[in-house]
C-alpha cells in the first residue's frame, strides 16, 4: 500500500516584550513566528497577518518580513517580503506573497514581521499581533498538517514620541547699540524626556517698535549649557532681518543643518540681531515667549509643553548723544607764512555710548582769495582747544578756494576719533598762510550759520549749540619779532616762573603775559615792555606767584608799535599748590575789579584793600566753592593810585592793584 504522506508543520509564537518603538523608525519587530517542519519539506510562498493595536492610518508607513534559520531576531536574517504599504488603521489584515522559502523535513525557521513608523506618529498607539485570537498563517506550495501552537506571547509596540519641553530664558530689559552685531533678543530652553529629538528649523515673531531700516540680520545659536554665546555655536547666520515688526521668521538650520539633544539633556536655542549704523535711537526688539512663542521643526513630531513666558525685556536701541559746542576764540592776527593758526575749535561732548568720528566738513569764510591759504590741518585734543597735546586727523589739505568755501574731508592720519560715552574732546582747524597772503583779508568759521559737521560710523542725535564766538583770523605782515622759545617751570613749590627768547626785534612794544586754568579764558597776569629794536638774542621772564593747583596754561600776546600782536602757542605748567589763587583784572582797574578766585575748599573769606602807605581803604567778604569762582569788587569810588589787596588765608600772597 502506498500511502500519501503531507510535511507537518508545527507553528510557535516566539515571546516578545512589550516595549516601545519610536516616531519616525524601521525594523520594528513587533511579531516572530517559528515554523518546525516534520516527515518532508515545505515550501512557504505566502504569509497572512492582522496588525491589530491603536494605530491609524498615519502611524505607520510599510512593513517588511524576514526569515531567519536560526533565532527570531534581525542579526543573519534576510527580506521575504519588503516596502508592504502599512497605510490603514488598526486592525487591518495584510498579505503578501513571497519568492519561496523552503525549509527542509526536521528543520525549523522563524518568520519575522517589522514595522516602520512615521515620524508624525501618534504617540501613545499601539501595534500588535494576538497570535491566540489572530493566528499568523501562511501559503503554501503543497498542503501540509498545520499545528497551530500561537498564543499571545507577543507583546504590545507602543509608539513613543520624545518630550520637549519649552522654557523662556530671563532676559533684562536694556539698550542696544547701533551698529552692533550679536545682540541676544530671546533664548529658550529646550528639556527632552524619552527620547532624542532632532531640531531643524526654528520659527519666531520679532516684535516691538523697529522699523525695516533698523536691523540687518538675526542669527541663531545653541549652547549646551547656558543662555550665553560663550560657548554657542552657529545653528543658522545672516538671515536677512529687513522687516518692520512685527514679523514671523522661519529658518532652517544652514550652518550644521540640525542639532540633535539626547533623552534626559537640554539646551539653549539663542535668538540674536544685528543693528544698522542708522538704527533708529528708542525703536525696540521683543519676542513675547507668552503671546507669540518661538516653535521649532523636528525631523519627529515629539510632544511639547511650552512653558515660555513674557520674561524677555525689549531691547530698545540707542544711539550715543552728541552735543556740539564751539570753543571761544578771541578775534586776531594771523601772520603772512604762518603755520598752525587756529581760526576754529569745537567741543564734542558723548553721553550714552561712544562714538567714532571718521570726518569733518566746515566753510571756511572771511575775505580770503584762492592765494591766500596754502593748507589746513584738523587736529584733536582730549583736554582744551589747544594745538599743546593736540595730535593730526588730518593734514594738508589743500585750501586753495576763495571764501566761502565748505571743505569736507576723511581723517587721513588716524583714521577714526572714538570718544567714549561721558567723555569729550576738541576738533581744531588750523590753517597756514601764505608768505604773500593779502594783508587785510580774513578767515572765519561761523558757528550758528555755517556750524561745523562731522561724520560717524554710526547715526548719533547732533544737539548742534555751536554759536558765534570764534572771532576774525586776519591776516597781517610779519611781525618784526621771531620768538625762539617759551617755557614755564615751578620754583619755590608755589610759583611759576615763565621765560621766553627772541632771536632779533623791529619796532616790537611789549608782551602781555596771559594766564587761564582751563585753557579757554584767558587773562592778562603781566605786562612787560620789549626791547623795541634789537638785533640780538633777547631774554625776559616773568613769575606767576598765584598759579592754582593743577593745570596752569599761559601764552604771550606780542605786539608791536603799530599795534599788530600774535600770539604764542599755549603751553601748560602743572602745579601742586594747597593754596587760595586769586587773578585780578582788568589791572589797571577803572571802576569794577574782576576777581577770578580758585579756592581748594568751601569758604569765607575776606578780602583787605590797603592804600600804598598801609593805610586800610576797605574790607569785603565773599563766600567761595571749592574750585573756580568769579566775583566783583566795586572800586570806582576810590581815587587812583597804587593798592594792595591781603587776605587773612595763610598762603595767600598780596597783591597789587593799580587804580586810574
Amino acid at each position: 500500500v502506498q500511502t500519501i504522506l503531507a510535511a507537518g508543520v508545527t507553528l510557535t509564537t516566539s515571546p516578545l516584550a512589550a516595549a516601545n518603538i519610536t516616531q519616525g523608525s524601521t525594523n520594528n519587530i513587533v511579531y516572530a513566528v517559528r515554523m518546525d517542519v516534520a516527515s518532508l519539506p515545505v515550501t512557504v510562498n505566502s504569509i497572512q497577518f492582522n496588525l491589530g493595536g491603536t494605530h491609524d492610518n498615519n502611524d505607520l508607513t510599510v512593513c517588511h518580513v524576514y526569515f531567519n534559520a536560526t533565532a527570531p531576531t534581525l542579526s543573519g536574517a534576510f527580506f521575504l517580503f519588503a516596502n508592504i504599504p502599512a497605510t490603514f488603521a488598526a486592525p487591518h489584515t495584510y498579505n503578501a506573497t513571497f519568492a519561496g522559502q523552503t525549509i527542509a523535513a526536521g528543520g525549523s525557521g522563524y518568520f519575522i514581521i517589522v514595522v516602520n513608523t512615521s515620524s508624525s506618529a501618534t504617540s501613545g498607539n499601539t501595534v500588535k499581533i494576538n497570535g491566540l485570537t489572530d493566528p499568523v498563517s501562511f501559503g503554501y506550495t503543497t498542503s501540509p498538517t498545520i499545528i497551530n501552537n500561537q498564543t499571545d506571547a507577543a507583546g504590545t509596540q507602543t509608539i513613543l514620541a520624545a518630550g520637549v519641553t519649552l522654557t523662556t530664558s530671563p532676559l533684562a530689559a536694556s539698550n542696544i547699540a547701533q551698529g552692533t552685531t550679536n545682540n541676544i533678543v530671546y533664548a529658550v530652553r529646550m528639556d527632552v524626556a524619552s527620547l532624542p529629538v532632532t531640531v531643524n528649523s526654528i520659527q519666531f515673531n520679532l516684535g516691538g517698535t523697529h522699523d525695516n531700516n533698523d536691523l540687518t540680520v538675526f542669527h541663531v545659536y545653541f549652547n549646551p549649557t547656558a543662555p550665553t554665546l560663550s560657548g554657542a555655536s552657529f545653528l543658522a547666520a545672516n538671515i536677512p532681518a529687513t522687516f518692520a515688526a512685527p514679523h514671523t521668521y522661519s529658518t532652517t538650520f544652514t550652518i550644521a543643518g540640525t542639532q540633535t539633544i539626547a533623552a534626559g539633556g537640554s539646551g539653549y536655542f539663542i535668538i540674536v540681531v544685528n543693528t544698522d549704523a542708522a538704527a533708529t535711537s528708542g525703536n525696540t526688539v521683543k519676542i513675547n515667549g507668552l503671546t507669540d512663542p518661538v516653535s521649532f521643526g523636528y525631523t519627529t513630531s515629539p510632544t511639547i509643553t511650552n512653558n515660555q513666558t513674557d520674561a524677555a525685556g525689549a531691547q530698545t536701541i540707542l544711539a550715543a548723544g552728541v552735543t556740539l559746542t564751539t570753543s571761544p576764540l578771541a578775534a586776531s592776527n594771523i601772520i603772512q607764512g604762518t603755520t598752525n593758526n587756529i581760526v576754529y575749535a569745537v567741543r564734542m561732548d558723548v553721553t550714552s555710548l561712544p562714538v567714532t568720528v571718521n570726518s569733518i566738513q566746515f566753510t571756511l569764510s572771511g575775505i580770503h582769495d584762492n592765494n591766500d591759504l596754502t593748507v589746513y590741518h584738523v587736529y584733536f585734543n582730549a583736554t582744551a582747544p589747544t594745538l599743546s597735546g593736540a595730535f593730526f586727523l588730518a593734514a594738508n589739505i589743500p585750501a586753495t578756494f576763495a571764501a566761502p568755501h565748505t571743505y569736507n574731508t576723511t581723517f587721513t592720519i588716524a583714521g577714526t576719533q572714538t570718544i567714549a560715552a561721558g567723555g569729550s574732546g576738541y576738533f581744531i582747524i588750523v590753517v597756514n598762510t601764505s608768505s604773500s597772503a593779502t594783508s587785510g583779508n580774513t578767515v572765519k568759521i561761523n558757528g550758528l550759520t555755517d556750524p561745523v559737521s562731522f561724520g560717524f560710523t554710526t547715526t548719533p542725535p547732533i544737539t548742534n549749540n555751536q554759536t558765534d564766538v570764534a572771532g576774525v583770523q586776519t591776516i597781517s605782515g610779519v611781525l618784526p619779532l621771531t620768538l625762539i622759545n617759551f617755557t614755564g617751570n615751578i620754583i619755590n613749590k608755589e610759583e611759576v616762573q615763565l621765560r621766553w627768547k627772541t632771536a632779533g626785534e623791529i619796532n616790537t612794544k611789549d608782551f602781555e603775559v596771559e594766564w587761564s586754568d582751563d585753557g579757554l579764558h584767558f587773562t592778562t597776569i603781566g605786562l612787560l615792555q620789549a626791547a623795541g629794536n634789537s638785533t640780538q638774542d633777547r631774554h625776559y621772564s616773568y613769575l606767576h606767584k598765584m598759579p592754582v593747583d593743577g593745570n596752569n596754561y599761559y601764552r604771550l600776546k606780542m605786539r608791536d608799535i603799530d599795534s599788530r600782536f600774535t600770539y604764542s602757542l599755549v603751553i601748560r605748567v602743572i602745579a601742586t599748590i594747597n593754596a587760595l589763587s586769586i587773578t585780578a583784572f582788568p589791572n589797571p582797574v577803572a571802576d569794577v575789579l574782576q576777581l577770578h578766585i580758585v579756592a581748594v575748599k568751601n569758604e569765607t573769606i575776606s578780602l583787605t584793600l590797603h592804600s600804598a602807605d598801609g593805610k586800610t581803604i576797605g574790607t569785603k567778604q565773599f563766600t567761595v566753592t571749592k574750585g573756580s569762582n568769579r566775583l566783583n569788587w566795586d572800586l570806582q569810588f576810590i581815587p587812583a593810585g597804587n593798592y594792595f589787596i591781603s587776605s587773612q588765608n595763610d598762603h595767600f600772597k598780596t597783591m597789587q592793584v593799580i587804580k586810574r
